[in-house]
């Protein structure tokens, strides 16, 4: 257990070595409703990184050197802190927006997927293979080496955890870097690992302003110390990162943006359908990657099922704020986008900007006859916007899911699970969910997107391998 309680914090600290370092440049902290400070974080330079990939490197030669037992011990360790120190990760998390419940679930589901990746760490480490010229032939995965590790705000707790969890399970040293959005939340997950027992060597935290990100990035990706990178975040983002890591031939593994999808079979069950697919759209205010972002219904039951969605929308679509004015002005760019290109508003009402510098509340909405030329249907909003579409043949349904840049999440909805997995085996997303929300994320099940959605696995054995390299050793008689 922790030797102190959690505390709330008015400068968030880098990691460095073991040391709190808040002796750089401050960079303030914005709140979602009224836009002013909450906290500050200290940042690090671009001169910095050079030493924090050679202690990330001494890191990596302790910690991968550890007794495999001692180093599933501390892990578990850490993930009894985070949930030890729950209270005020949650009130952490709630400072920058998120829901309290969503917040809540975040530390669970965090320490659920540290506990199971501490579970694979005495897996087997390798395989013995067939070799007709060898007496012996093993392959054997060893971990790869330090990792940088980036993870935004929107689901910190978890997104930080898994980011970190998965690299350090590998046998690999981590340098994380928080979100700007979301850093005493990144801070408290790094704490809990070191305080478990990771050597301050091989966990590094570090805090950088959004105009030298680029920047510090680029540097720790350059270092030939870092071996692989790995970034949960936005689409456009990833493939910058992605670019750069290819300059140098260092690999990536990409949590990145959704359009998802559910699509509702003539055989659904509509009231368990719509209550789902709209929590799935609107939940944590439409800002997690795995929202439901458009709705095909067939013909058959559009009626019912719209009507259905709007008698869930009136108990359930309250408003909320999004994390920053920009998410807002973008989001409200996209739906007037809609209307003026013909889209009806079925539940909800346009969101208006005020002329002063503080966010206002948004509005959830159902949008029918969105227009598939504009941004809306084919972009993704992280505002909690969901359009709802009519289909006869679910051939042109699955073209028309296949034809997007995106593949994170998709669910089916139907009575027939032949059926549904049929269809499912035909869409090109990372995961599809058969008669459940296209929010679904747990540490057993390899999580990742194709196409513009990433690229590799989170979770298990799938998240561990990402940070491990496979080495042939062939052992013949002297």
């Amino acid at each position: 257990m922790s030797l102190k309680k959690f505390k709330l914090l008015n400068v968030v600290p880098s990691i460095l070595n073991g040391v709190l370092k808040t002796d750089g440049k401050l960079y303030n902290v914005l709140g979602p409703k009224d836009h002013k400070p909450i906290h500050s974080m200290s940042t690090i330079e671009v001169a910095q990184t050079a030493n924090i990939c050679e202690i990330s490197k001494l890191g990596f030669q302790k910690w991968s050197k550890m007794d495999a037992s001692e180093r599933k011990t501390v892990m578990s360790r850490a993930s009894d802190i985070l949930v030890e120190n729950k209270d005020v990760i949650i009130d952490a998390q709630v400072q920058v927006g998120i829901e309290q419940g969503f917040a809540g679930f975040n530390v669970k589901l965090a320490a659920d997927s540290i506990k199971d990746y501490a579970s694979q760490i005495d897996a087997r480490p390798g395989n013995l293979l067939n070799s007709a010229s060898t007496d012996i032939a093993l392959a054997v995965n060893q971990p790869i080496g330090p990792v940088l590790a980036m993870a935004p705000w929107n689901a910190p707790v978890i997104l930080a955890t898994r980011s970190i969890a998965a690299p350090l399970a590998a046998g690999c040293s981590v340098v994380f870097k928080t979100s700007e959005k979301a850093p005493l939340v990144g801070y408290f997950v790094a704490k809990a690992f070191l305080e478990a027992g990771v050597p301050k060597e091989t966990m590094q935290l570090v805090n950088s302003d959004p105009e030298n990100t680029p920047s510090v990035v680029e540097s720790f990706i350059s270092n030939p110390n870092i071996r692989k990178i790995n970034y949960t975040g936005s689409t456009a983002i990833g493939g910058s990162i992605a670019q750069v890591a290819g300059k140098h031939l260092k690999p990536v593994l990409l949590e990145l943006g959704g359009n998802n999808c559910s699509i509702v079979e003539p055989d659904a069950i509509i009231e368990k359908a719509a209550a789902t697919i709209l929590a799935s759209a609107w939940s944590n205010s439409g800002q997690i990657c795995m929202c439901t972002d458009k709705i095909y219904v067939h013909e058959d039951k559009y009626d019912a099922f719209l009507s259905e969605a709007i008698r869930t929308a009136e108990k359930i679509g309250t408003e909320s704020y999004l994390r920053t004015i920009m998410a807002t002005s973008n989001a409200i760019a996209l739906i007037e986008d809609a209307l003026e290109n013909g889209a009806k508003i079925e539940f909800g009402s346009l969101t208006k900007l005020n002329s002063s510098e503080e966010n206002v509340p948004f509005t959830p909405l159902i949008l029918s006859n969105v227009s598939k030329s504009t941004k809306l249907y084919s972009t993704e909003t992280f505002a909690p916007i969901v359009s709802i579409h009519k289909y006869t043949d679910i051939t042109k349904v699955v073209e028309e899911v296949n034809d997007s840049s995106y593949g994170l999440k998709a669910s089916i909805w139907s009575s027939n699970a032949v059926k549904a997995y049929k269809i499912a085996s035909e869409l090109e997303s990372g995961a599809v969910h058969i008669n459940s929300s296209t929010i679904h994320d747990e540490p057993g099940v390899p999580h990742g997107g194709v196409k513009n959605s990433g690229i590799g696995r989170f979770n298990n054995s799938w998240g561990i391998q990402e940070f491990q390299s496979c080495k042939a050793i062939t052992i013949n008689e002297a």
